[in-house]
C-alpha cells in the first residue's frame, strides 16, 4: 500500500485543524514530529517537539483559547523534494475572550511515509499580541 501524497497529508491536517479532530491528527503526525514558529510571540512556544506534545500544546491547547476557526484561502505549492511543500493560508476565528483573531500562514512541511515530520510554521507576531496572546496561553 502507498502512503498518501505529501498534499492530501497537508489537506487531512488543515480539515483535522478546523473540525478539532485530535485522533485524526494523531494519525497522520509521526510520532517524533516537530513543530518549528521561527517568529514566536513572547511567551509562545518557538518549538514543540513529539506528536503527543503537539497535539496537547499546539492542537488542543490552541483550541482552548480560540473558537469556531475556520481556514481559508489555501494554497499548496509542491517542492522540488515530493516530501516538502509550501502552503499559504489563513484562518479566521475568535479567541476565549471574544476578540477577533485572523491570521495568515506560511508553513513548510515536510511529510515521510504519509505522515508529518517538520511542519514550519511563519505568522505575523503583532496579530496574536492584539488578540491578547493566545497561543503563551495554552
Amino acid at each position: 500500500m502507498t502512503p498518501p501524497d505529501t498534499r492530501s497529508v497537508v489537506e487531512q491536517f488543515l480539515k483535522y485543524t478546523e473540525e478539532q479532530d485530535f485522533d485524526g491528527h494523531r494519525a497522520i503526525l509521526a510520532e517524533d514530529c516537530v513543530f518549528i514558529y521561527p517568529y514566536a510571540a513572547e511567551g509562545a512556544p518557538e518549538r514543540i517537539e513529539g506528536r503527543d506534545a503537539i497535539i496537547e500544546r499546539a492542537l488542543i491547547g490552541g483550541w482552548k483559547t480560540r473558537k469556531s476557526m475556520k481556514v481559508v484561502g489555501f494554497k499548496y505549492d509542491a517542492l522540488a523534494d515530493p516530501e516538502w511543500a509550501l502552503i499559504q493560508w489563513s484562518n479566521t476565528s475568535t479567541t476565549d475572550e471574544g476578540k477577533p483573531y485572523d491570521q495568515q500562514y506560511v508553513n513548510v512541511i515536510r511529510v515521510v511515509d504519509g505522515k508529518m515530520k517538520e511542519f514550519i510554521e511563519y505568522y505575523n507576531p503583532l496579530r496574536e499580541l492584539a488578540a491578547g496572546n493566545p497561543r503563551a496561553r495554552t
